[in-house]
């Protein structure tokens, strides 16, 4: 199966998710989807980095190989009814629905659970 097929079926099953969500009146913004490997030059020193190099050497991911480069992944964060962040505990009916749909959900990573993070196929 072709990268574009990979992401068609991850955007199509993430509008599934995304639907199921709201019908059962969860609350929640997009984070990270697409993350460009394009180098950046930082203004002030010219040094060229991607966005990805600098979540990982800032330890905000574990990888520069992210699913979100491929365009198989989207972040989502929580919240309460009364809009505050959600716990951890909170996403792990959406990380079974996820998974249910065939997806990969991040609170299941061993050495760095990533509880809002959810993705596709590889």
């Amino acid at each position: 199966m072709s990268l574009r097929e990979k992401q068609e079926i991850f955007a199509r099953t993430l509008g599934i998710f995304l639907n199921w969500m709201a019908e059962q009146n969860y609350h929640w913004t997009m984070g990270d989807c697409w993350r460009s490997t394009d180098e950046l030059l930082c203004p002030h020193c010219g040094t060229g980095v991607s966005y990805q190099e600098l979540l990982k050497y800032n330890g905000r991911s574990k990888t520069l190989n992210s699913k979100h480069n491929m365009r198989l992944a989207q972040d989502i964060i929580l919240f309460t009814n009364d809009g505050k962040m959600a716990q951890p505990e909170a996403y792990k009916p959406l990380g079974e629905k996820w998974k249910s749909l065939g997806g990969r959900w991040g609170g299941d990573f061993q050495d760095f659970p990533d509880w809002g993070h959810f993705e596709g196929i590889a």
